[in-house]
């Protein structure tokens, strides 16, 4: 082989690594992708759980004052009763919050898996033009 064409030799096995450097990128990204996108549907789950809980918790609480109220002889209107409207409500609110972090935590990975596949395309691309250039430059 001659001098040129072992430089092409050359060029061609460059541009192929280049490439299959890319596919690795890609594929990597890809699957760091899912394992996001798979943290967001637990993070749903979690937070779905959580506020099943803290209802359930809530009108345990809530059964638990009417009970006492009932034993002190109190009557479940004016001021009793607000205060158990007061503890729904409270129950509620915070059932609602533990579903809005779940919710903020699910977006959050699904935006960090659609930035990830990016970055993997992006390296795909990259390495295409490292291919061309490397098979440029053992063709001039």
């Amino acid at each position: 082989m001659s001098g040129a064409e072992l430089l092409m030799a050359a060029a061609v096995v460059s541009a192929v690594g280049s490439m299959q450097q890319g596919q690795a990128a890609k594929s990597q990204a890809e699957f760091d992708a899912q394992v996001r996108e798979g943290d967001a549907a637990i993070a749903g789950a979690q937070a779905a759980q959580n506020a099943r809980k803290t209802r359930r918790d809530g009108s345990a609480r809530q059964a638990t004052a009417r009970v006492q109220l009932a034993g002190s002889g109190a009557r479940l209107e004016g001021t009793p009763l607000d205060l158990l409207g007061q503890l729904a409500a409270d129950t509620e609110l915070s059932a609602l919050e533990d579903v809005q972090a779940g919710d903020v935590a699910a977006t959050r990975n699904l935006t960090r898996a659609k930035a990830t596949r990016a970055r993997g395309a992006a390296a795909q691309r990259q390495s295409m033009f490292n291919a061309g250039s490397s098979l440029l430059r053992g063709f001039s």
